[in-house]
């Protein structure tokens, strides 16, 4: 029982401590250390986190709803026309809104839930603009932008979104699902570097369906959002992806595997291939004897520390397959005063058109969710 009440006490000593040191960092504008102290430690609150998501992304913290401010009254205007122009996905828009939000608004009346729909709608398409910025909508970002939504409200989230939407999901929001497949793929080398057992026994296994990680598409795509049960614990893993280099996920997901291999190694014999894909498809991200968020975003940083994103497309795994990378960005973003960018300028020719894009999407997405920035390091400047 002492020991309980002694790490109570600890916790609560360390999350006043880490308030203090966030608003610290915002007062004096200090970025670079706020990324890490997100990264590392989480931001504790949605309180700060309002303030400070908005800030590492270098998006504005104003609600464009909020009546009496010059900022908002002259931005709404821009941001109801923006949210109604219509784009090639307005249809799946439409059917995503319909099935979002249950998870993380337990409670809430069903007229509650409709309107947030509705701000989660504007802010989506809002942010996708008619695809006239090339900008184009996937199924599961309406899941990102669920939980900046719930914690930041409705002019930040779409401020927020509309920066990672250019950025850190840049490869997602393409014409074509290419890009995301092949940063995806990213994640192999990451797993051999971590854990070459547990590497080896999967690829030992020459099941087709395992070339490519899809099993780990929904949790890349939605950055596990769809995938976690509590509005907090998807935030805690948002602190590490908004404050991170865009490839964090696949770090994330990478200690996920790590912390179920005993399970996977265990259960299965090399000729089990497709149970294990199976077994893969469905792994849950937390459970009893599993890392926690917290753990989870740790473990991952210390990961990134060891392997940034430049040795990961230089590894052996990637041999033969670097070719492959010419269309993505996000493995090649870098920092400009403490914040991430893509470089838009690179070529992204993908080898779909939007029509096979959209029927992978709704085979490969849809059935998952529902069964280089050089040697910099995370929190450097340059």
């Amino acid at each position: 029982m002492k020991k309980h009440r002694s790490k109570r006490r600890d916790d609560g000593a360390k999350e006043n401590e880490t308030v203090r040191l966030a608003n610290e960092y915002l007062v004096r504008g200090d970025v670079v250390s706020l990324r890490k102290l997100a990264a590392v430690r989480g931001l504790v609150s949605h309180s700060l986190r309002k303030r400070a998501w908005p800030f590492m992304l270098g998006t504005e913290t104003t609600d464009v709803y909020e009546e009496g401010t010059e900022i908002a009254n002259s931005k709404k205007p821009q941001y109801q026309s923006m949210s109604s122009m219509s784009h090639k996905d307005d249809a799946v828009v439409r059917a995503d809104m319909e099935r979002s939000l249950w998870k993380f608004t337990k409670g809430w009346s069903e007229e509650e839930r409709n309107e947030e729909r509705k701000r989660l709608a504007r802010v989506v398409n809002a942010s996708v603009r008619g695809n006239e910025t090339g900008v184009f909508y996937y199924q599961g970002l309406h899941d990102v932008a669920s939980v900046l939504l719930l914690v930041c409200g409705e002019g930040a989230a779409h401020g927020m979104l509309e920066k990672l939407v250019s950025c850190h999901l840049r490869d997602c929001t393409r014409a074509t699902i290419d890009p995301a497949i092949q940063t995806l793929r990213l994640l192999y080398p990451l797993l051999e570097h971590a854990d070459r057992d547990l590497y080896n026994f999967i690829k030992s296994l020459n099941e087709p369906a395992l070339d490519v990680p899809y099993f780990a598409l929904s949790w890349y795509m939605t950055w596990f959002s769809h995938d976690v049960e509590t509005v907090e614990q998807s935030a805690r893993l948002f602190d590490v992806f908004i404050a991170s280099h865009p490839l964090m996920p696949l770090y994330v997901a990478v200690h996920v595997l790590v912390g179920a291999r005993d399970n996977i190694m265990s259960r299965f014999s090399q000729h089990e291939g497709d149970l294990v894909y199976s077994y893969l498809n469905k792994l849950p991200i937390l459970g009893p004897g599993r890392p926690d968020v917290d753990q989870l975003a740790q473990r991952a940083v210390g990961l990134y520390r060891e392997f940034p994103p430049s040795r990961i497309t230089s590894s052996s795994v990637m041999k033969g397959k670097r070719q492959m990378m010419a269309a993505c960005s996000i493995p090649f973003a870098t920092l400009r005063q403490g914040r991430w960018y893509i470089d838009e300028r690179r070529d992204h020719r993908g080898t779909e058109s939007h029509t096979l894009r959209s029927k992978l999407q709704t085979i490969a997405i849809g059935a998952i969710l529902t069964g280089i920035a050089g040697a910099a390091m995370l929190f450097n400047t340059h």
